[in-house]
């Protein structure tokens, strides 16, 4: 892969990891935070940095899957399950 296609998958990984960022935000009074354009172009700006970096340090697939994918995976669940848990399970678990 090419440096640049490591940028754009990087890029969408970051605006992935942007957009379940605002999803968790969810507050008490069931609205979101407002949207936040710096917040979402940083994490776009990261992932592409990050994508551009892999491919720039020679990382392998098999070198750098694991640790990367688990990386990544576990900040997306872990939005997503603070999403579902403000947005749906707070109240039924909540005295």
């Amino acid at each position: 892969m090419d440096i640049l296609g490591g940028i754009l998958i990087g890029i969408g990984s970051g605006i992935a990891y942007a957009i379940t960022g605002y999803l968790k935000s969810l507050k008490e009074d069931g609205n979101y935070e407002p949207f936040d354009s710096y917040k979402f172009l940083q994490s776009t700006i990261v992932g592409g940095i990050a994508g551009g970096l892999s491919v720039s340090l020679g990382w392998t697939l098999e070198a750098s899957y694991q640790f990367v994918f688990n990386t990544g995976l576990t900040a997306l669940i872990e939005n997503v399950k603070k999403f579902i848990w403000r947005k749906y399970l707070k109240n039924w678990f909540s005295s």
